[in-house]
This record gives C-alpha cells, sequence and structure tokens, in this order.
C-alpha cells in the first residue's frame, strides 16, 4: 500500500529540525511568533479572551499546568490552548494565509501550551511552530475557495492538522502516532462562516476549539488510538467532505524543500484580510485631501472578485453593539474615514452615527481579474470632486521579516503594561533557549499591574 497523505505528513513532521532549516524560514517563523504572541497579549481585555480565559479557569484549573497568557493562571494543556488561542484571534488582528486560515492564532497556542507542559527545548517549540504553520497552509493551498463555497471557515479546518502536528511533534510521537494523530485531527476539524457574516462572537472561539482538538488528536495517537488511513484522500474523507473534491490538490509536492508557510501574512490593522488594502487606500486619500465624512457623495471599492464573495463583506447592518462586523468592507472604510485610523476604539464604535450615514454610500465591486489584497477607490464628494486611489502591492505588502514584526510589535507598546522589549528579546533568543519560559513569563503582567484598557 502506498504512503496515504497523513503518512506523508507524518514523515516531514517527525523529521523536521528548524535548525536544519534556511535561515531565511527560521526568521519567518520568528516573525510570525513574535507578531501573533504581541497581538495577543493587546487582547486580554476583550471580550472573547476575557469569557475564555474565565470559563477554563473555573472549569480546568491544575496546579501544575501551562498557563493562560497575561493573568498567569495555571489550567490544564487543552485550557490554555483554548484561552490562548481566543485572545490571539479577539481582535481580528491574526496573521493570515491566502486571506482566510489563520494559522498562527492556532498553531502558537498550542506549541506554548504543550511546550510548557513538556519541559520542551526552545528549538523544539520553534520546530513545531514550523510543523503546524507548513501543515495548514499545505493543506489549505487550492482547497479554500472550495471549502468557503461549503459554508466552511478555513481556519476551523485546515489549522485542526496544524495543531496535531504542532502538539504532536513536542509529544515525541513517531511517524505511524503521527500519521494517526493528523487522521484523528480530521475528524476534529469544524467551524462554520455564518457567524462570522453576521457580526456574532461564535466564531472567535473556532480557534481555540481547533487547537484543543488537535492537542486532544496527538495526545490519542500516542495512546495508540488508530485514524483513517485515507483520511485526507479517501471517498469519505476531509476533501470530499469539506471541500466537495474528488480528488485532493498536490499537499506534497517539494514537502521540506518548498515551504508555503513563508507566504503566511501579517496584519496592520485590526480588520478582516479583506479590508486591509481598501482601509489603506482611504486613509491615504484622507490625508492626501483632508476628506470628511460629510464630504462624501459616493465611493466605489473595486477589489477581486473571490474576496467580495466572502460572507459578510456587504454586511451593513444591523450591528451587534460594540461587535466589530469583521468582513464588512461598507463598515471598515466607513470607520476609516471618519475616526481617521483603523483602531480597535474605531472598529468597536458600531453606533457612530456619521460611520451609519455613510454605509450607504459605499458600493463595492468585484473584478475577476484583479490579484488578491488590491483595491481600487473612485471617491466622488458633494462639491464636484473625483478622487482616486490604487493599492496594488497585493500580499507582498504584508509580509514581516523580522525587524519589521518587531517594529509593528513595538507600535502596540501602548496598549499593553508588558514590556513588549522582553518579548523580543525572548522570541529572538528561543531556539537556543532550553525551554519556552523565557518566553511565557514575558507575556505575564507584572505582578500588582494595572490590566490594560479594553478599548
Amino acid at each position: 500500500m502506498s504512503p496515504s497523505l497523513t503518512e506523508q505528513l507524518a514523515g516531514f513532521v517527525t523529521a523536521l529540525r528548524c535548525g536544519d532549516l534556511p535561515p531565511s524560514v527560521q526568521e519567518r517563523a520568528r516573525a510570525l511568533l513574535l507578531h501573533g504572541l504581541a497581538v495577543g497579549l493587546v487582547c486580554h481585555p476583550l471580550d472573547p479572551s476575557r469569557i475564555a480565559r474565565r470559563v477554563v479557569a473555573e472549569a480546568e484549573p491544575l496546579a501544575a499546568g501551562p498557563r493562560i497568557l497575561v493573568d498567569g493562571t495555571r489550567v490544564t494543556v487543552g485550557g490554555a490552548i483554548f484561552a490562548n488561542a481566543a485572545m490571539l484571534q479577539a481582535r481580528n488582528n491574526e496573521d493570515t494565509y491566502h486571506m482566510v486560515t489563520h494559522p498562527g492564532c492556532v498553531v502558537i497556542p498550542v506549541a506554548l501550551a504543550v511546550g510548557e507542559a513538556t519541559r520542551a527545548s526552545g528549538h523544539d517549540v520553534l520546530s513545531a511552530v514550523v510543523a503546524g504553520y507548513e501543515v495548514a497552509a499545505r493543506l489549505a493551498d487550492h482547497a479554500f475557495p472550495h471549502s468557503n463555497r461549503a459554508g466552511f471557515r478555513a481556519t476551523g479546518i485546515y489549522t485542526a492538522l496544524g495543531a496535531a502536528a504542532a502538539a504532536g511533534r513536542l509529544l515525541g510521537l513517531d511517524r505511524a502516532q503521527m500519521a494517526h494523530a493528523l487522521g484523528i485531527a480530521v475528524s476534529g476539524a469544524a467551524g462554520l462562516l455564518q457567524g462570522l457574516g453576521e457580526g456574532r462572537l461564535d466564531w472567535k472561539f473556532q480557534a481555540g476549539q481547533t487547537g484543543r482538538a488537535g492537542y486532544l488528536a496527538a495526545t490519542l495517537g500516542a495512546a495508540g488510538a488508530t485514524g483513517a488511513h485515507l483520511a485526507l484522500e479517501g471517498p469519505a474523507g476531509f476533501y470530499r467532505a469539506f471541500c466537495r473534491l474528488d480528488a485532493p490538490p498536490d499537499l506534497v509536492a517539494d514537502l521540506g524543500r518548498r515551504w508555503e508557510f513563508t507566504h503566511v501574512i501579517s496584519k496592520p490593522f485590526p480588520v478582516a484580510t479583506i479590508n486591509q488594502t481598501p482601509v489603506r487606500a482611504i486613509l491615504r486619500l484622507q490625508r492626501e485631501h483632508a476628506l470628511r465624512p460629510d464630504d462624501i457623495e459616493r465611493i466605489v471599492v473595486t477589489m477581486a472578485e473571490v474576496e467580495i464573495g466572502y460572507p459578510g463583506t456587504q454586511w451593513r447592518g444591523p450591528f451587534e453593539p460594540g461587535v466589530q462586523p469583521p468582513a464588512s468592507i461598507p463598515y471598515a472604510i466607513a470607520t476609516a474615514l471618519v475616526h481617521g485610523h483603523a483602531g480597535w476604539s474605531a472598529q468597536c464604535a458600531t453606533d457612530h452615527p456619521l460611520t451609519l450615514g455613510l454605509l450607504e454610500r459605499i458600493e463595492v465591486r468585484g473584478a475577476a481579474d484583479r490579484p488578491l489584497m488590491t483595491c481600487a477607490l473612485a471617491v466622488s464628494t458633494k462639491d464636484g470632486r473625483s478622487l482616486a486611489a490604487e493599492a496594488n502591492e497585493g500580499e507582498a505588502y504584508y509580509f514581516f521579516d523580522w525587524e519589521r514584526a518587531a517594529a509593528a510589535v513595538r507600535e502596540l507598546q501602548v496598549e499593553t503594561p508588558l514590556d513588549l522589549e522582553r518579548l523580543v528579546a525572548a522570541v529572538g533568543r528561543l531556539e537556543q533557549a532550553p525551554t519556552v519560559d523565557d518566553v511565557v513569563e514575558a507575556c505575564l503582567a507584572p505582578v500588582g499591574s494595572d490590566r490594560p484598557p479594553s478599548r
């Protein structure tokens, strides 16, 4: 019998050693880890984080367990994964692969919690991060448009196997155990797009659910449980069930030589990936022409056709009070124009009259030939001006190397009492660290410090 896809992925994960990777690949892993953690730390006071850690702290305390970030509460491994994942995704600022899959908010909490619990070395934790990101990215590549159309949220399904890979790597699974863990994780993959499209909170807990499912799959594999041999490519397997594909994409091509996770990008703003570029464009027009909300007669934004087909992109309300509608393109543009920035306080001002008044004056169009993460804006003003802006850099604009990630982290310092320079230093030397303790402790609030502001 030829090796299945899960067996081939398992061989890659169990053999992976971060120190053997090209320096540029190692740097990308550290940059993603650094920015992902810092974004999570400033989300500590937000509702998804607050709800998740309260539930976990009450239901799953464990004196010797890994810690929930910022407050340091010790809980079960699964509990720490759930709470920390909710924190990393709480304000829609997490990293993304091809717009819709968010590996970092799943893989990072798994690697940290399992690494802390097993006393793994920094090198092994970084290796687990790379393994988790790479598996998740390869599973999603070319397949995510199909699962989107079926109503499944990409983060909930593709990163379940990334979580299992990261956890299994730190638990020391052999190749056969890892293959079973990945097969089991397929059955734990879940998550729908409906709540995101409506602007509810439920989708913000999917990363935690997915991380827990992947960790459980790894522990089951270690204990001798078996998973389907053809879990991904079988007639009732992953790609048929979630994507309606009769044949899976070639997800093992150049495995270990071409690093798909290096295409993961980071978000400068706490808005959906599809809204990053329109927000940049409208803020630039506002700076150049001193635009005010009352000046606007009409705004037409043209984006890639596949982007505007995502659930919620045309949503104009009603909005849940204080809950950002994550995918709404009109809301993101209007909010940036009204507030002059796209920060979190602006995103949560869902009842602002100027924002609500602009929504019907913003038209969203799709173009089949426009590349992802580019846009064209055409603005007509009440005094007769016709203004235009284009942002055509595409995904390349959002790649963060180590220096850009560190700079972005420093910009977040005003939002948290934690010393983010300490986090930059700890992640920078992680590969040489005997444990992950320095990174975790850089993510804990000083004793007696005030909580970060919630808005």
